[in-house]
C-alpha cells in the first residue's frame, strides 16, 4: 500500500460525508400510521394495531437517527486518517528528490 498515490479531495469528500448524514437525519423520522375510530371490536383491534405501528416507527426513527453522530464520526476520522496518509507520502517523495532538483544548492 505504500507504494499507491493516494488522491483525496478532502474538503469535497467531507460535504459528502455531511449531506449523507443530513439525508439520514431527514428520513429518521416515524412515519405516519393508519389510524383507527370507532367502537366496534374490529375497530378497537386495529386500534391497537394502529397503537403497535406507531411505537414501531417511534422506535425505528430513533434507533436509525441515534447511528447518525457515530457513523458521521468514524467517516470524518477516515478521511483525516487518509488526509494524513496522502501528506505522509508526499513529504516522503519530496524528501527522497535531491536538493538540487527541488531548486537548492548544494552550496
Amino acid at each position: 500500500m505504500a507504494d499507491r498515490d493516494i488522491k483525496l479531495d478532502a474538503a469535497e469528500t467531507l460535504k459528502e460525508v455531511e449531506a449523507i448524514a443530513e439525508t439520514v437525519r431527514s428520513v429518521a423520522v416515524p412515519g405516519p400510521v393508519p389510524e383507527a375510530a370507532g367502537a366496534t371490536p374490529i375497530d378497537l383491534a386495529l386500534a391497537a394495531v394502529a397503537e403497535a405501528q406507531q411505537a414501531q416507527a417511534n422506535a425505528w426513527a430513533a434507533a436509525l437517527n441515534a447511528t447518525v453522530p457515530e457513523q458521521q464520526a468514524k467517516s470524518i476520522n477516515a478521511v483525516h486518517m487518509l488526509e494524513a496518509t496522502k501528506n505522509r507520502t508526499a513529504q516522503r517523495s519530496l524528501a527522497s528528490i535531491p536538493s538540487r532538483r527541488r531548486g537548492r544548492s548544494n552550496v
